[in-house]
């Protein structure tokens, strides 16, 4: 199962890059990283983590978050509480 989501993250950051989606590709990798140890995704706050990014990326898809998202991109990252690049 992790391996699947391991996978899934990765596609999602490069199609995120190649279609001006920064965002699927800064969430996608978060992903990646929290996924990376297939033990964690039994745990429930880890589900919990993983749900809320694919809500992430099902929200900047259907608003059409291109680029970074601006000030909208911002606020996901902060509630996500993903760093933002500088």
């Amino acid at each position: 199962m992790a391996a699947k989501l391991h996978a899934l993250a990765r596609d999602l950051q490069a199609v995120g890059g190649s279609f001006d989606y920064g965002l699927l590709t800064t969430v996608g990798e978060v992903m990646c990283k929290t996924i990376k140890d297939e033990s964690l995704p039994a745990e429930r706050a880890l589900q919990r983590r993983l749900a809320a990014y694919a809500a992430a990326l099902d929200a900047i898809v259907r608003v059409d978050l291109k680029g970074d998202g601006g000030k909208d991109g911002q606020q996901l990252l902060e509630v996500l509480r993903i760093p933002v690049a500088a």
